[in-house]
């Protein structure tokens, strides 16, 4: 997930599409693992790659309409507290004692993280924007 976000962040500080290679050096993370970060990006409709010589990725919204939510799911699939949350179904689940509570908790890490904008994770924590 902080790639994807590192990754956000600086393509809204650049002008015009930048490829993985120059964002990777920039950042100072592995380009190969940034590339597929970005692709994951760019599946879920937050970046878009530019073919051609002077190619590479680029913001498909501001980052004030990016939610943290989406980087995370694009990243690392549905969020979830424990496995019924996601699959809805459980094995344990006659016998379960959390279930209410987990569901209760999704729901406000749901609505927390899909209120907060990556423009404003990044003002929070000193990233700028």
């Amino acid at each position: 997930m902080e790639y994807g976000l590192m990754g956000l962040i600086d393509l809204e500080r650049m002008d015009g599409p930048v490829s993985a290679r120059t964002l990777a050096g920039r950042l100072g993370v592995p380009g190969e693992l940034l590339s597929k970060v970005l692709q994951r990006l760019q599946r879920a409709g937050l970046v878009a790659a530019v073919r051609g010589s002077r190619g590479g990725y680029r913001l498909l919204r501001p980052l004030a309409q990016i939610s943290l939510r989406e980087v995370i799911e694009a990243s690392h699939g549905p969020l979830a507290v424990v496995d019924c949350v996601k699959h809805g179904a459980c094995p344990q689940e006659t016998h379960c004692t959390i279930r209410p509570q987990a569901h209760g908790l999704q729901g406000l890490l749901d609505g927390f993280l899909g209120s907060l904008s990556v423009q404003q994770f990044a003002q929070r924590t000193g990233g700028g924007v």
